[in-house]
């Protein structure tokens, strides 16, 4: 491939990094990203992506006239580009009329390309190279670097929130696990099943829930990592117009609400912690997925336990230990997200500041010795040197 392309593929990634309420820190990780393009665009593919200006809004014909094709000829390279999600379609069915719009790399391009649970031969090494990019970060895992990185994504907003599901507290005193979730609920976060019900109620309509593969746990399997917990491929949930855009295109498939939750509490029983995200990284936004990360895979979380990146998530519950009800089975430890718990002979121990209150411990726990208290908040841990990696 040319230089020339490769300065259009640069150029390509800074504007679609530039659509995202939070950025990925591109500068650093340009020859990898550049790499991973390659994999999937031709020189025609760029020239055209570059004609579309970051955040704008688009019809079709607006997109046809940019690219210089006849009508027949235009809407296969548009739907390539879309299997890609490179080009997003949004359909928001709220009276605003339906547009197109130049995709963010992360949360966006990466995740979509895999999405199909079965990936064609171009899928499958844009996978492998889309993992040895995430492995490795940690080479910028070193003094200073890791400790400027730690400030830069401090200071940056979070596009994630925690989910959690009643069962992680079933008959709490410390939470009311039957009344309505309260305003902050609606926000997204750590919540009980009510909350899960939130956003499956907001989308219970035709072709807006729909499900695909797990975009982490696809490349680190190709990379010949499989997960560890054994949470299954399918099953990142997809809401509102990012889950018509999938379905439509063949990415993912449409589910009812009960299949939903169905996918929802087996990764979880496995160990998955429930993230909500949101369309272009911006919890200003409407939702968009509900990614099953476990510990293990995830980009966020998963990379924070292997030592590649920090980790920044809004949170709304904290667990609280009941030392003299542990046994010291371990499943505490085993199935805490953020390895806040350490069983020490046999009790458990609990660090408060890097709980992220996802419920998996109290879920878990068949002794009662873990609970969950209502604690609205931040949590941004940061990234440890290589030889304190959890795995």
């Amino acid at each position: 491939m040319g230089l020339k392309h490769k300065l259009d593929l640069a150029k390509l990634a800074f504007r679609m990094n530039s659509t995202s309420k939070v950025p990925m820190p591109l500068a650093p990780l340009l020859p990898q990203v550049i790499h991973c393009y390659e994999a999937i665009l031709t020189a025609a593919d760029t020239d055209f992506l570059l004609r579309l200006e970051p955040k704008r809004t688009y019809s079709y014909d607006e997109l046809r006239r940019l690219s210089g094709k006849v009508d027949a000829v235009f809407k296969p390279f548009l739907e390539r580009l879309m299997s890609f999600e490179l080009v997003s379609y949004y359909d928001y069915r709220d009276g605003r009329e339906p547009f197109y719009r130049l995709n963010s790399i992360l949360v966006g391009w990466f995740e979509s390309t895999l999405s199909p649970m079965e990936l064609s031969p171009e899928r499958v090494e844009f996978a492998r190279r889309v993992y040895k990019l995430f492995t490795g970060v940690k080479r910028f895992n070193f003094t200073p670097v890791r400790q400027i990185i730690n400030f830069i994504m401090w200071v940056s907003p979070t596009y994630r929130t925690v989910v959690t599901l009643n069962e992680a507290a079933p008959a709490k005193k410390s939470i009311s696990l039957n009344k309505p979730v309260e305003a902050a609920g609606a926000e997204g976060g750590v919540m009980a099943l009510d909350g899960i019900d939130y956003y499956l109620d907001k989308f219970d309509e035709d072709a807006s829930i729909g499900v695909c593969a797990c975009f982490c746990r696809q490349f680190f399997t190709i990379g010949g990592e499989p997960c560890r917990y054994e949470v299954p491929t399918e099953s990142c949930i997809m809401l509102g117009p990012h889950a018509r855009h999938l379905i439509e295109s063949g990415l993912g498939r449409s589910i009812t609400k009960t299949e939903c939750s169905e996918i929802i509490k087996d990764c979880y029983s496995k160990g998955a912690m429930l993230n909500v995200l949101y369309l272009h990284s911006n919890m200003n936004e409407l939702e968009s997925a509900i990614c099953l990360c476990c510990p293990d895979c995830c980009g966020g979380i998963g990379a924070y336990n292997r030592g590649l990146l920090p980790l920044n998530v809004k949170a709304y519950y904290l667990a609280q230990a009941n030392v003299d009800n542990c046994v010291g089975c371990k499943l505490c430890e085993k199935f805490c997200a953020s390895g806040a718990i350490k069983i020490v002979n046999k009790k458990i121990v609990l660090d408060e500041e890097r709980c992220i209150g996802c419920g998996q411990c109290a879920y878990h726990c068949k002794k009662d010795a873990v609970t969950l208290i209502r604690r609205e908040r931040q949590v941004f841990l940061p990234n440890r040197p290589k030889a304190e990696a959890r795995f």
